[in-house]
């Protein structure tokens, strides 16, 4: 019996789906950034996790492992047909760099959104978050500092971090 390779029918399916697509992207500058993107260079895959890297699983050498996009050969980017890319709301905050309170002290900083996001200090015990008012689509809060000298948290928009208040 002489050793051969064979390629599972969901694999072909695949290759044939995907890889010859009208949906795929050549990957220059236009790749999204949504997690779970496929990336495609001749004969192999990965997968894009965001922030510009990639998992894809290089052989027995090298094992599975965490690239960065610019530094492999990538060529297509597409959208698998059996994943449901679920994207939150989109929001912008205008503070993405550290701000530092004094205790008692406040700063007010602006989300601008289609709905109200979801915003939250990561630790609890170092600001009170208040809500202040809604303008259109501009939220803004007050963030008071209340914890110990050396204190910080996250605060975050939709579960994503925006900036950390540090006590000083």
């Amino acid at each position: 019996m002489q050793n051969a390779l064979r390629i599972p029918k969901q694999i072909r399916y695949f290759r044939e789906r995907c890889v010859q697509s009208r949906e795929r992207k050549r990957l220059h500058s236009t790749l999204p950034e949504i997690p779970g993107i496929c990336l495609h260079m001749n004969g192999h895959f990965g997968v894009y996790i965001g922030n510009g890297w990639a998992i894809e699983a290089r052989g027995t050498y090298y094992g599975v492992v965490k690239t960065r996009v610019k530094d492999r050969p990538w060529t297509y980017w597409f959208k698998s047909p059996w994943l449901e890319y679920v994207t939150g709301p989109s929001f912008k905050c205008d503070t993405t760099t550290d701000v530092k309170l004094a205790p008692g002290g406040h700063y007010q900083f602006k989300v601008t959104a289609e709905s109200t996001p979801k915003v939250n200090a990561g630790t609890g015990g170092v600001v009170t978050l208040l809500p202040r008012y809604q303008s259109g689509n501009d939220y803004f809060y007050y963030i008071v500092g209340f914890g110990g000298l050396g204190k910080a948290t996250g605060i975050y928009v939709n579960d994503v971090k925006q900036f950390v208040a540090h006590i000083k």
